[in-house]
């Protein structure tokens, strides 16, 4: 028999590993892969059993045999891994071609520069703090962009899942999905809610899609000299362009 001590420790440690997913909860990326995999569990529950996790967990009538979890958990990894991910190119791709040019600029733009600016200055100047300057602010919008696709790519994801769920809960299913249950559960409140996240949610998806991929690093000196530089260069190219006056005697 274990003993009182290990008993206690065993409790802790389970405490402190459900603290850890609560905590973690709040991370949206993480968040949304276990709503998606619940969303899948659930999708595959009904087209297979014709009962889903709520009426299991209500109920409890369906017998889920641990062959069946492998085949979906299966299934689960195929969708996720293979199918998915160039679908989803396919779908970013034909939002940035139908998604209008953007050109707004802010102040902080206004004085930043090109990363390779900040690149050749380092290495004319042999200056190694501008080197790990453009480092850091390189590997940081870097990091930034690609954590920033991959939420995007999840949120696609949910909403993909959402869609399905509440369609065969709604048509397919005599019983009730996940997302069909929440809206006969919620009425008129929770289709406004959806709305509201549905919209949100595209919002983020379009924003991180259509985004620049060019790196710019903050120089205020260096983007006024290379401003400078850039009237300068075109004065003397619509200069060249003048017609010349004829010589008078």
């Amino acid at each position: 028999m274990k003993s009182a001590e290990e008993t206690s420790k065993a409790a802790k440690l389970n405490l402190a590993g459900l603290l850890g997913v609560v905590d973690r909860a709040w991370e949206g990326a993480w968040a949304a892969r276990v709503v998606c995999l619940v969303l899948f569990f659930d999708t595959c529950m009904l087209l297979s059993l014709r009962v889903g996790i709520v009426d299991w967990a209500t109920t409890g009538s369906t017998q889920l045999n641990f062959g069946w979890f492998i085949v979906a958990l299966t299934a689960y990894c195929l969708v996720a891994g293979l199918i998915f991910p160039p679908a989803l190119d396919i779908i970013r791709s034909l939002t940035i071609q139908m998604a209008p040019s953007r050109s707004f600029t802010n102040e902080r733009q206004l004085k930043s520069v090109y990363s390779t600016a900040i690149l050749d200055k380092a290495l004319r100047a042999e200056s190694q703090f501008w080197l790990d300057y453009y480092q850091d602010r390189v590997e940081k919008k870097r990091s930034s962009l690609a954590n920033g696709e991959a939420f995007a790519g999840l949120l696609v994801a949910t909403l993909c899942l959402t869609c399905v769920n509440g369609m065969i809960g709604q048509w397919y299913s005599s019983n009730a999905s996940i997302v069909s249950g929440f809206f006969l559960w919620s009425g008129n409140i929770g289709i406004l809610a959806a709305m509201v996240v549905v919209s949100g949610a595209l919002g983020t998806v379009f924003q991180v899609w259509t985004a620049s991929p060019t790196i710019h690093i903050y120089d205020p000196e260096l983007a006024a000299e290379t401003e400078n530089e850039r009237i300068k260069n075109l004065k003397d190219f619509q200069a060249a362009l003048a017609p010349q006056r004829p010589f008078q005697k």
